[in-house]
């Protein structure tokens, strides 16, 4: 709103952050103001925060807590000259840091986190466990990208793994740890994946999964995509593709056209997300419970 202030909050991980008395008085606010009308905004939506404490005049027991998510790559699709041509949505080419703006709104009541009461029962057995793994570690430029300079990004253009492929490292193999406590029922375990191509021809990736035995089982063949081109794919894992360590290691080999007097077969990573049911942990009274991240 115009004419309103506003305290830029940054956040740079995914998790519940936690403002307390001492941050936001050093931010601006006034003990006494009224935490009713908190809002706190990001990316032109409210976002929901659970205000503990004082909740009717802020005071030193005054706190605020909100699910904060570091910046990813969805604003940068405007650098594209098509949306669909960005290869990375989960990595900015800019920044980690993602900026939420805090507020006092004159009249209004800020938008609060739901509180519902549950009846008692057994709980759920289960919830989807999601480990991510975004390739980040080298830029990946189109062939034409050193010879001309264009005010927009092109097809293929951002922060991906290494090339892999034909003339390059082939096959390449990459983990993803911290799944935890797998449920031995429910839903089957699976991975996604997202694949960018980095040479002007067709290509062919195979992708499997390596046990912890060093044994190789194919998983798919992912053929529907060519020169700089994204795609995605997913397909299901079985349990006892994760280690006793809680680690999938992947295998990932180019296929496609091998001729020197043509573009070789050559793609990269954008990410690895793979989504396994896990046993569901009740809170117990007394146990000391994981912290919310407390911003300074």
């Amino acid at each position: 709103m115009p004419g309103q202030q506003y305290y830029k909050i940054r956040v740079t991980q995914d998790g519940i952050h936690r403002l307390d008395n001492q941050y936001l008085t050093r931010a601006g606010l006034s003990n006494g103001t009224d935490p009713r009308r908190l809002q706190l905004w990001r990316r032109g939506q409210e976002v929901a925060i659970y205000v503990g404490g004082n909740q009717t005049s802020l005071d030193p027991s005054t706190f605020i807590e909100f699910y904060g998510q570091r910046n990813d790559g969805r604003l940068d699709r405007g650098m594209y000259k098509k949306a669909g041509d960005q290869p990375q949505p989960l990595y900015s080419l800019f920044t980690d840091t993602a900026a939420y703006f805090l507020t006092v709104a004159p009249t209004a009541t800020g938008r609060r986190m739901a509180e519902p009461t549950a009846a008692a029962s057994a709980g759920q057995p289960y919830h989807l466990q999601q480990r991510q793994r975004i390739f980040s570690n080298e830029y990946s430029d189109i062939t034409e990208g050193v010879l001309a300079y264009m005010p927009w990004a092109g097809a293929g253009e951002g922060f991906l793994s290494g090339a892999f492929g034909r003339n390059a490292a082939n096959p390449v193999e990459y983990e993803v740890d911290s799944l935890q406590s797998i449920l031995t029922n429910g839903p089957a375990p699976r991975v996604k994946i997202g694949l960018a191509g980095t040479s002007d021809t067709d290509h062919i990736t195979q992708v499997s999964v390596v046990g912890s035995g060093g044994a190789v089982r194919l998983l798919g063949t992912v053929a529907n995509y060519d020169s700089f081109n994204r795609v995605e794919a997913e397909f299901p894992l079985l349990r006892s593709d994760i280690s006793s360590e809680g680690k999938v290691k992947l295998r990932f080999e180019g296929l496609g056209a091998n001729d020197s007097r043509f573009p070789r077969d050559r793609s990269r990573l954008g990410y690895i997300t793979i989504i396994a049911p896990a046993i569901t942990a009740c809170l117990v009274s007394g146990v000391a419970q994981p912290s919310p991240t407390i911003l300074r």
